[in-house]
């Protein structure tokens, strides 16, 4: 899920764009990143295929 489903407000109709499809390691990564530096999805995105490109 791009955006945490847990900051939803209210209703909220979850498409399938809403969804990254990510290997177990990297999902983990982007959660790290969206909690601990307060990333959003493009940014962790991003900042992962960084460290990959290393």
């Amino acid at each position: 899920h791009k955006i945490p489903i847990h900051t939803f407000t209210g209703e909220h109709r979850i498409l399938k764009t809403d969804f990254a499809l990510l290997c177990p390691n990297c999902h983990k990564a982007v959660h790290i990143y969206l909690r601990e530096e307060n990333l959003q999805y493009e940014d962790a995105k991003i900042k992962i295929r960084n460290i990959l490109k290393r």
